[in-house]
Formats: structure tokens, C-alpha cells, sequence
């Protein structure tokens, strides 16, 4: 039996440099995507923070599943778009999923960051203008402390990020949970095929958890 875990492990492994390819890769658009998202909602004019807000309704209120088959199957349905560039970027399944991921978690995000900024004292928005600082560069100023504050809740996002990329064999890519769909198929033993996926799973997710403590450590150790 022992072996049989060992055999599984080795193979399933394989799809780890998939899976943390588009946890990383969804990572960053999500956070450049929150960026621009909550600097619209907070110093933009209204109009474009319904727009924000719309897309974060969207996409924080229906399943990462739905999105991955939106934006993989929904593309071949327009005519206009057959013999494109863009029919052909949308069959590329690992864009697919990176772009999914990064709008998924970019809405979350948004939520933790704009949540962050609205509480800040307003008493230090105040000392900004005080000083003269337009609403633009007060922003500036105040958004990294914003951040600062609420690490602790965008490490619990980073998390179930890496966990909802386990979701992208359902649009085929071979990530870890792909290897163990492929392994089960050719041996037909799904308590250790998926077992093994959790077990990498398990191992990963310590890791980054405990990477993500050192840097909250670290970042919020002069916080006041």
C-alpha cells in the first residue's frame, strides 16, 4: 500500500509547477486588479464605482467553476470572433485559467482592500489635507498603510486562491488535481489517486501559510 502512495505521489506531483504557475500568475492580476478597482471605488467619480461594484457582485456572487466554463466555452458561440486572435487567446487554456483565477480573487480582493482603506481614521485623511495634499496624492499615501493593516485577512485569500486552481481540470488543464484524475483513470484506485492530491494539497497550502506568517510578522512588526 505504502507504495502504491509513493507511485501516486511521484506521478500526481508533477502537476505542482502548474497549479502554483497559475496561483501566482491569478495572484498578480487579482492584486493589480483590486489596485486599480478600490482607487476607482474611493477617490473615482460614482458612476465608475457602481461599474466596481457591479464586478465584484458578478464575480464574489456566483462559483469559480461557472466562470472557468464561462470564459473557456462562451467564446466559440460568436461568430465574429471565429479566426481571431482573440478565439485563439481564449483557447489557450492557461490564460483561461490565470485570467478566471485573477478576476475571481480580484474581486475578493477588492472587497479587503476597500474595506481597509474605508477604515482608516478620517483623522488622517484630514491631516493629509491639512498639509495640502490633493485627494489623489492623500490616497497614495494612506493606501500601503491600508494594506498593512489588513494582511492578515489577504493571506486567508492567497490560501483559497491556490485551493479554487484545483477547479481548472475541469477546462483541462493537467494540474495536481488533473495528474490524480489521469492516475485514477489508469488505475482505477481513487482513494489513493486522491488522497495523494491531498496530501500535496495539505503541504503546499502549510507552506505557503506559514511564508505568509513570516511576512506578516515582518510587515506588521512596526505597525501602530
Amino acid at each position: 500500500m505504502l507504495q502504491d502512495y509513493l507511485d501516486a505521489l511521484s506521478t500526481i506531483v508533477r502537476g505542482v509547477p502548474t497549479t502554483l504557475y497559475i496561483t501566482f500568475g491569478g495572484l498578480i492580476l487579482a492584486f493589480i486588479i483590486a489596485t486599480l478597482c478600490t482607487t476607482a471605488k474611493i477617490i473615482g467619480p460614482k458612476p465608475l464605482g457602481k461599474v466596481v461594484d457591479l464586478y465584484v457582485l458578478v464575480f464574489s456572487g456566483t462559483p469559480l467553476l461557472f466562470q472557468y466554463f464561462i470564459f473557456y466555452y462562451s467564446p466559440t458561440q460568436f461568430s465574429s470572433l471565429q479566426g481571431t486572435w482573440l478565439l485563439e487567446l481564449f483557447s489557450n487554456t492557461w490564460f483561461v485559467a490565470i485570467l478566471t483565477c485573477g478576476l475571481n480573487s480580484g474581486a475578493y480582493t477588492t472587497i479587503i482592500f476597500s474595506g481597509a482603506i474605508k477604515n482608516i481614521d478620517q483623522g488622517q485623511w484630514e491631516v493629509c489635507r491639512s498639509m495640502g495634499l490633493s485627494k489623489f496624492q492623500t490616497y497614495k499615501l494612506l493606501f500601503p498603510y491600508g494594506l498593512r493593516r489588513v494582511l492578515p485577512t489577504y493571506s486567508n485569500e492567497v490560501i483559497l486562491l491556490f485551493k479554487g486552481t484545483s477547479l481548472v481540470s475541469m477546462i483541462t488543464v493537467t494540474d495536481i488535481f488533473g495528474y490524480a484524475k489521469n492516475y485514477y483513470g489508469e488505475t482505477y484506485d481513487a482513494i489513493t489517486a486522491f488522497v495523494s492530491a491531498g496530501i500535496i494539497y495539505l503541504i503546499i497550502s502549510m507552506v505557503l501559510t506559514l511564508a505568509l506568517r513570516v511576512v506578516e510578522k515582518n510587515w506588521l512588526k512596526y505597525a501602530i
